[in-house]
Protein backbone atom coordinates (compact mmCIF):
# COMPACT_ATOMS: atom_id res chain seq x y z
CA UNK A 1 0.00 0.00 0.00
CA UNK A 2 1.22 3.19 -1.16
CA UNK A 3 2.45 6.42 1.47
CA UNK A 4 -0.84 8.30 0.66
CA UNK A 5 -3.50 5.52 0.88
CA UNK A 6 -1.97 4.77 4.61
CA UNK A 7 -2.47 8.30 4.95
CA UNK A 8 -6.37 8.24 3.72
CA UNK A 9 -7.13 4.99 5.80
CA UNK A 10 -5.75 7.36 8.98
CA UNK A 11 -8.18 9.73 8.02
CA UNK A 12 -10.78 6.59 7.85
CA UNK A 13 -9.89 5.67 11.38
CA UNK A 14 -10.26 9.02 12.71
CA UNK A 15 -13.57 9.93 10.95
CA UNK A 16 -14.52 6.74 13.10
CA UNK A 17 -14.06 8.13 16.37
CA UNK A 18 -15.98 11.27 15.27
CA UNK A 19 -19.42 11.91 15.63
CA UNK A 20 -22.07 10.57 13.80
CA UNK A 21 -23.01 13.32 11.18
CA UNK A 22 -18.98 13.80 10.66
CA UNK A 23 -17.98 10.32 10.78
CA UNK A 24 -20.25 9.37 7.63
CA UNK A 25 -18.53 12.39 5.80
CA UNK A 26 -15.55 11.63 6.42
CA UNK A 27 -15.55 8.24 5.88
CA UNK A 28 -17.38 9.49 2.26
CA UNK A 29 -14.20 11.61 1.64
CA UNK A 30 -11.89 8.99 2.06
CA UNK A 31 -13.20 6.34 0.13
CA UNK A 32 -13.64 8.47 -3.08
CA UNK A 33 -9.97 9.55 -2.22
CA UNK A 34 -9.05 5.98 -1.96
CA UNK A 35 -11.17 5.19 -5.31
CA UNK A 36 -9.33 7.78 -7.12
CA UNK A 37 -5.66 7.07 -5.61
CA UNK A 38 -6.54 3.23 -7.38
CA UNK A 39 -7.55 4.83 -10.63
CA UNK A 40 -4.56 7.02 -10.84
CA UNK A 41 -2.77 4.15 -10.01
CA UNK A 42 -3.86 2.02 -12.12
CA UNK A 43 -3.98 4.64 -15.30
CA UNK A 44 -0.09 5.59 -14.29
CA UNK A 45 1.87 3.29 -12.58
CA UNK A 46 4.11 1.47 -15.50
CA UNK A 47 3.98 -1.83 -12.90
CA UNK A 48 -0.05 -1.68 -14.02
CA UNK A 49 0.14 -1.54 -17.57
CA UNK A 50 -0.27 -4.20 -19.49
CA UNK A 51 1.64 -4.73 -22.68
CA UNK A 52 0.00 -5.20 -25.99
CA UNK A 53 -0.11 -8.00 -27.70
CA UNK A 54 2.88 -8.57 -30.27
CA UNK A 55 2.41 -8.29 -34.15
CA UNK A 56 2.32 -11.90 -35.58
CA UNK A 57 4.86 -12.57 -38.33
CA UNK A 58 2.71 -11.92 -41.11
CA UNK A 59 5.26 -13.70 -43.33
CA UNK A 60 4.93 -16.95 -41.65
CA UNK A 61 1.01 -16.92 -41.59
CA UNK A 62 -0.63 -20.12 -42.87
CA UNK A 63 -1.30 -19.29 -46.52
CA UNK A 64 1.41 -17.42 -47.30
CA UNK A 65 2.85 -18.72 -50.79
CA UNK A 66 -0.22 -20.17 -51.94
CA UNK A 67 -2.99 -19.05 -54.63
CA UNK A 68 -6.00 -17.75 -53.63
CA UNK A 69 -8.83 -20.29 -55.64
CA UNK A 70 -11.76 -17.91 -56.08
CA UNK A 71 -12.37 -13.78 -55.57
CA UNK A 72 -15.46 -12.64 -56.24
CA UNK A 73 -16.66 -9.21 -54.98
CA UNK A 74 -19.60 -6.77 -55.38
CA UNK A 75 -19.02 -2.52 -55.21
CA UNK A 76 -20.71 -1.87 -52.05
CA UNK A 77 -20.01 2.10 -51.89
CA UNK A 78 -18.00 4.43 -54.07
CA UNK A 79 -17.68 3.68 -57.62
CA UNK A 80 -16.29 0.30 -57.46
CA UNK A 81 -16.67 -2.16 -60.42
CA UNK A 82 -17.54 -5.79 -59.64
CA UNK A 83 -13.80 -7.48 -59.07
CA UNK A 84 -12.11 -11.27 -60.07
CA UNK A 85 -9.10 -12.67 -59.72
CA UNK A 86 -8.92 -11.98 -63.29
CA UNK A 87 -9.23 -8.47 -63.18
CA UNK A 88 -5.78 -8.31 -60.51
CA UNK A 89 -3.86 -9.97 -62.77
CA UNK A 90 -0.50 -7.81 -62.51
CA UNK A 91 -1.72 -5.92 -59.35
CA UNK A 92 -0.55 -6.08 -55.86
CA UNK A 93 -3.50 -6.76 -53.82
CA UNK A 94 -4.35 -5.77 -50.15
CA UNK A 95 -7.60 -7.28 -49.29
CA UNK A 96 -8.89 -6.48 -45.82
CA UNK A 97 -12.07 -8.18 -44.72
CA UNK A 98 -13.69 -5.98 -41.60
CA UNK A 99 -17.17 -5.32 -40.02
CA UNK A 100 -18.64 -2.07 -38.53
CA UNK A 101 -19.68 -3.91 -35.68
CA UNK A 102 -16.44 -4.81 -35.12
CA UNK A 103 -13.86 -2.50 -32.80
CA UNK A 104 -10.66 -3.00 -33.64
CA UNK A 105 -11.89 -3.15 -37.50
CA UNK A 106 -12.75 0.64 -37.03
CA UNK A 107 -10.08 1.41 -34.96
CA UNK A 108 -7.57 0.32 -38.51
CA UNK A 109 -9.79 1.27 -41.11
CA UNK A 110 -8.83 5.34 -40.71
CA UNK A 111 -5.54 3.48 -41.52
CA UNK A 112 -5.97 1.48 -44.70
CA UNK A 113 -8.04 4.85 -46.23
CA UNK A 114 -4.47 6.91 -45.19
CA UNK A 115 -2.79 3.93 -47.02
CA UNK A 116 -5.38 4.07 -50.24
CA UNK A 117 -4.56 8.19 -50.11
CA UNK A 118 -1.11 7.19 -50.56
CA UNK A 119 -0.82 4.86 -52.80
CA UNK A 120 -4.33 4.30 -54.50
CA UNK A 121 -3.07 6.31 -57.55
CA UNK A 122 -0.75 3.76 -58.73
CA UNK A 123 -2.24 1.61 -61.34
CA UNK A 124 -0.45 -1.23 -60.09
CA UNK A 125 -1.91 -1.46 -56.47
CA UNK A 126 -5.52 -2.46 -55.58
CA UNK A 127 -7.10 -1.94 -51.98
CA UNK A 128 -10.31 -4.12 -51.64
CA UNK A 129 -11.76 -3.62 -47.64
CA UNK A 130 -14.72 -6.17 -47.93
CA UNK A 131 -16.91 -5.10 -45.54
CA UNK A 132 -18.32 -8.16 -44.10
CA UNK A 133 -21.79 -8.44 -41.61
CA UNK A 134 -21.64 -9.91 -37.86
CA UNK A 135 -24.27 -13.03 -38.93
CA UNK A 136 -23.32 -15.96 -40.70
CA UNK A 137 -25.55 -14.29 -43.82
CA UNK A 138 -25.23 -10.86 -45.01
CA UNK A 139 -28.46 -8.81 -45.28
CA UNK A 140 -27.07 -6.56 -48.43
CA UNK A 141 -29.42 -3.77 -47.42
CA UNK A 142 -28.19 -3.42 -43.89
CA UNK A 143 -24.31 -4.05 -44.83
CA UNK A 144 -24.84 -1.07 -47.18
CA UNK A 145 -26.71 0.81 -44.87
CA UNK A 146 -24.41 0.65 -41.91
CA UNK A 147 -21.15 1.04 -44.02
CA UNK A 148 -22.32 3.82 -45.67
CA UNK A 149 -22.99 5.43 -42.26
CA UNK A 150 -19.58 4.35 -40.61
CA UNK A 151 -17.71 6.07 -43.76
CA UNK A 152 -19.77 9.09 -43.71
CA UNK A 153 -18.95 9.36 -39.66
CA UNK A 154 -15.34 8.38 -39.76
CA UNK A 155 -15.24 10.60 -42.74
CA UNK A 156 -12.91 7.51 -44.70
CA UNK A 157 -13.47 8.16 -48.78
CA UNK A 158 -12.56 5.09 -49.95
CA UNK A 159 -14.49 2.19 -51.96
CA UNK A 160 -15.83 -0.74 -50.24
CA UNK A 161 -16.73 -4.07 -51.48
CA UNK A 162 -19.07 -6.92 -50.71
CA UNK A 163 -18.45 -10.77 -50.70
CA UNK A 164 -22.26 -11.67 -51.51
CA UNK A 165 -21.67 -15.23 -52.10
CA UNK A 166 -18.77 -15.42 -49.45
CA UNK A 167 -17.05 -17.15 -52.01
CA UNK A 168 -13.66 -14.82 -51.35
CA UNK A 169 -13.66 -15.67 -47.89
CA UNK A 170 -14.65 -19.10 -47.96
CA UNK A 171 -11.64 -19.18 -50.79
CA UNK A 172 -9.00 -17.47 -48.57
CA UNK A 173 -10.45 -19.64 -45.26
CA UNK A 174 -9.73 -23.04 -47.62
CA UNK A 175 -6.06 -21.86 -47.80
CA UNK A 176 -5.01 -19.61 -44.70
CA UNK A 177 -8.03 -20.37 -41.96
CA UNK A 178 -9.85 -16.97 -41.72
CA UNK A 179 -9.27 -16.67 -37.68
CA UNK A 180 -11.58 -13.57 -37.21
CA UNK A 181 -12.15 -9.77 -38.34
CA UNK A 182 -10.41 -7.81 -39.19
CA UNK A 183 -8.18 -10.36 -40.88
CA UNK A 184 -5.86 -9.01 -44.11
CA UNK A 185 -3.81 -10.48 -46.59
CA UNK A 186 -1.38 -9.11 -49.38
CA UNK A 187 -1.04 -10.88 -52.76
CA UNK A 188 1.41 -9.88 -55.06
CA UNK A 189 1.65 -9.48 -58.95
CA UNK A 190 1.71 -13.67 -59.55
CA UNK A 191 -1.54 -13.78 -57.21
CA UNK A 192 0.76 -15.36 -54.50
CA UNK A 193 -0.32 -14.40 -51.07
CA UNK A 194 2.70 -12.73 -49.88
CA UNK A 195 1.63 -11.81 -45.94
CA UNK A 196 -1.45 -12.56 -43.81
CA UNK A 197 -2.22 -10.31 -40.48
CA UNK A 198 -4.92 -11.66 -38.55
CA UNK A 199 -6.22 -9.25 -36.25
CA UNK A 200 -5.21 -5.39 -35.47
CA UNK A 201 -2.57 -3.80 -33.43
CA UNK A 202 0.15 -0.64 -33.68
CA UNK A 203 2.17 -0.87 -36.81
CA UNK A 204 -0.08 -3.64 -38.59
CA UNK A 205 -0.67 -0.98 -41.30
CA UNK A 206 2.42 -0.29 -41.71
CA UNK A 207 3.64 -3.31 -41.91
CA UNK A 208 1.37 -3.59 -44.88
CA UNK A 209 2.77 -0.50 -46.59
CA UNK A 210 6.08 -1.64 -46.74
CA UNK A 211 5.58 -4.75 -48.43
CA UNK A 212 2.99 -3.23 -50.83
CA UNK A 213 5.54 -0.79 -51.66
CA UNK A 214 8.52 -3.47 -52.13
CA UNK A 215 6.19 -5.62 -54.30
CA UNK A 216 5.34 -2.83 -56.33
CA UNK A 217 8.90 -2.06 -57.36
CA UNK A 218 9.76 -5.89 -57.76
CA UNK A 219 8.85 -7.10 -61.19
CA UNK A 220 6.50 -10.36 -61.07
CA UNK A 221 7.90 -13.76 -59.98
CA UNK A 222 10.44 -11.66 -57.51
CA UNK A 223 10.37 -9.81 -54.55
Amino acid sequence: MTRATHRIAGVFRFGLRCGSARRSTVAAIAILAFLALALIDYLWLPSRQVPAPPIPDYASQPGVGKRLPGLELEPLTGDGQPVTLEKLAGHVVVVNFWGTWCPPCRQEFPELAKLYAELGKNPGFRLLPVSCGAGRKDDPQELWKDTKEFLSGSGCEMPTYSDPNETTRRAFDRVAGLQGFPTTFVMDRDGLIRGVWPGYGNGVVSEIKSLVERLLQAGPTSI
